[in-house]
């Protein structure tokens, strides 16, 4: 919508602008509600783990050899129970900060980047545990660094 009542050229653009944005931000609203109302979907299972290369933010297992028991420590695998509802999964991810980065659709598995819980061992064994008494968790498993996830599908899907 543009208004011309004798306004200067400055002045049209500068009304054109201030309509586009309040009509984006009416668009931001809407969808800003949508969200609060809550997708009731669960979100979509990747088909890839898509793990990363860096081993910056891995922690040793205890008693293990390094080559063997070397964890990410800010990545988890979360299977839901299958009645686990959308609203419940994506609640859960807010409250631990977590983003899905990859999946195991053969377990309908779902890789999830965490908060770091700090360079021990023992922090991420809490992270998991509290996850673990989350409803609607099936289960709650550590991710080894280097150990291909293996999922179904093929390379080209």
């Amino acid at each position: 919508m543009v208004l011309t009542l004798g306004f200067s050229l400055t002045h049209r653009v500068a009304f054109v602008l201030t309509s586009l944005s309040l009509t984006g931000l009416r668009t931001c609203k809407a969808q800003e509600s949508i969200q609060l109302q809550g997708d009731t979907s669960r979100p979509a299972l990747p088909i890839r783990a898509n793990l990363p290369a860096d081993s910056t933010f891995t922690v040793e297992g205890p008693n293990l050899p390094r080559a063997n028991g070397l964890f990410y420590r800010n990545i988890v695998g979360i299977i839901f129970d299958d009645s686990t509802s959308g609203l419940t999964i994506r609640g859960l991810l807010s409250r631990y900060s977590g983003t899905i980065i990859g999946g195991n659709r053969g377990d309908k598995e779902y890789i999830v980047r965490i908060s770091d819980p700090g360079p021990k061992f023992v922090g991420l064994e809490s992270v998991v545990a509290r996850l673990s008494a989350e409803p609607g968790v099936a289960l709650v498993r550590k991710i080894y660094y280097r150990t291909p996830i293996a999922s179904e599908g093929h390379p080209n899907d």
